[in-house]
């Protein structure tokens, strides 16, 4: 099986953030470097950070659903749903 890089962090925990979102959409997400960042936070940089991949036929639909989420869609969301929680 073929993987496509599709997002990048120097933070090996915001890297898990993006991968557990892809997860949670039934993406086959994975992470390249979090150990080597985990270890040693320094060396991410040099190593290209954190890398989230994904099988390459899901490769179009995660980079959308992670523009979704930096657009902040799913934080607007969460809050919407809070105001309807509240007492």
């Amino acid at each position: 099986m073929k993987l496509a890089t599709i997002h990048s962090e120097l933070n090996p925990w915001d890297a898990r953030i993006v991968c557990n979102l892809l997860r949670s959409e039934g993406m086959a997400a994975t992470l390249l470097g979090e150990h080597h960042a985990t270890a040693d936070l320094l060396v991410s940089p040099a190593l290209g950070g954190v890398r989230v991949q994904v099988p390459a036929e899901q490769a179009e639909a995660a980079r959308a659903l992670v523009a979704r989420w930096q657009g902040g869609e799913f934080g607007r969301a969460l809050e919407d749903q809070m105001k309807d929680e509240a007492p």
